[in-house]
């Protein structure tokens, strides 16, 4: 079998460069990349890599490809990411306005939590999780006085404030899902973690595209 060789793709690539046909560039970059990640792995498991964790890694690394493949087209079409982007800030938004709705969403602020305005908009009988109570008891809390003066909750700007790893919009520092209110407000906690990774992840491998650290190889 005659080894996988690059060079035939990167002439075609610059042929079609030059007549402006950018997107047929970046599909024949993107094969060339798959291609060479298929070559990787027969070598690790045919030739005299297949040893310790570096043969390992080589096995792996076609999958470990695939999220930066679907994101960021290795690194020749970064603009996908803006589709996986508007995916996980459209899920967070449905979710948290869920869990405001059902009023599984609680303040931060310690000097909120233990003032009277929010003791006493409890109700004097304990609540079970996912009590429609909740809701009640959050609306009760919001015609007080603290309550009016609080930072009003948005759905989208929380999810916005999850997703971008700089915490600038107050969201995130001022609301938090309750994983003691009911089934919304626990999978809300997680969801959060999850969505903050994400963001990083995604924030920073844009980045290093960018900046040609990684990615675009012509």
């Amino acid at each position: 079998m005659r080894p996988f060789t690059p060079q035939p793709y990167v002439q075609l690539a610059n042929v079609l460069r030059r007549q402006g046909m950018i997107s047929a560039v970046n599909t024949v970059m993107i094969k060339r990349e798959d291609l060479q990640r298929d070559a990787d792995m027969k070598q690790a498991v045919q030739g005299n890599e297949w040893w310790g964790l570096f043969a390992l890694v080589m096995l792996l690394r076609p999958f470990l490809s695939l999220p930066f493949k679907w994101m960021f087209g290795y690194g020749h079409q970064p603009s996908r990411v803006l589709f996986w982007i508007a995916v996980i800030l459209g899920i967070t938004i449905c979710c948290a306005q869920q869990i405001h709705i059902h009023g599984q969403f609680a303040p931060t602020s310690s000097v909120v939590l233990t003032s009277q305005d929010w003791l006493d908009s409890f109700p004097t009988e304990p609540l079970h999780p996912d009590s429609p109570l909740w809701r009640a008891q959050m609306d009760a809390w919001a015609q007080t006085t603290s309550g009016r003066d609080y930072t009003s909750f948005s759905a989208f700007l929380y999810a916005l404030d999850l997703f971008i790893p700089l915490d600038a919009l107050g969201q995130e520092k001022n609301w938090a899902p309750s994983a003691e209110r009911g089934w919304w407000g626990e999978w809300g906690h997680r969801l959060r973690w999850l969505v903050q990774m994400a963001g990083w992840v995604i924030t920073a491998i844009g980045a290093a595209v960018v900046t040609g650290l990684i990615g675009r190889r012509d």
